[in-house]
């Protein structure tokens, strides 16, 4: 009978490797959540093996294990292998590379998901800073200020939640078009917004 990869190939293999990576992120594209921590667990084990435990290929494992733990409100853990991937990052790349950019981002959304929105605007803010040096994150940077908006909202800065979804909703306009979803979903934000800023401003004397 024929034989699978993992029959043909020693289990370290990089073929074996990028298959497992593969799996993980289906698994995770598509919420089976359980199945994507134990693949992507394996691979990060198996890149520490071949690769060493300080290089970009774990470093890139390591944040995609965290981005499942997040998916899955484990924080702790998720935001332990976002600490690990980012030292890596800044001692390779250094601290102004879109790649730590990512991580940063990826650091904030665990602190909004814990509910310290203050805390992950500065993560927002400091990913944003990186990524408005690099013209080839411009699609990152509309990105990052939907995220910047929705922390902002959180922490009640209405005003600036609003210019941050209008300026998210133009970027991606821009992009992708202005009927992209992401573009929609930051255009509807900035409207909800002036009409709740409008409603904390309104008295009844204004339209005597």
């Amino acid at each position: 009978p024929p034989r699978d990869q993992r029959e043909l190939l020693p289990p370290n293999d990089p073929a074996i490797i990028v298959t497992m990576k593969n799996l993980g992120t289906a698994h995770l594209a598509r919420g089976a959540l359980g199945k994507a921590l134990t693949y992507l667990t394996k691979a990060l084990q198996a890149d520490i093996a071949v690769y060493g435990p300080s290089s970009l290929v774990t470093a890139r494992t390591l944040n995609n294990l965290g981005y499942a733990y997040l998916e899955i409100k484990k924080y702790d853990k998720a935001l332990q292998r976002f600490e690990q991937a980012l030292d890596i990052r800044l001692n390779l790349l250094g601290e102004r590379h879109t790649e730590v950019a990512k991580v940063v981002k990826n650091m904030g959304h665990v602190h909004l998901g814990r509910g310290d929105p203050d805390r992950a605007l500065r993560y927002y803010q400091k990913a944003l800073s990186i990524e408005q040096e690099s013209s080839e994150s411009r699609g990152e940077v509309a990105l990052t200020k939907l995220y910047l908006g929705r922390a902002a909202r959180e922490v009640g800065d209405l005003q600036r939640a609003k210019k941050l979804f209008q300026a998210a909703a133009t970027e991606f306009g821009v992009r992708f078009g202005t009927w992209h979803p992401l573009a929609t979903e930051a255009e509807e934000a900035a409207e909800q917004l002036s009409e709740e800023i409008y409603r904390q401003t309104w008295s009844p004397g204004d339209n005597e």
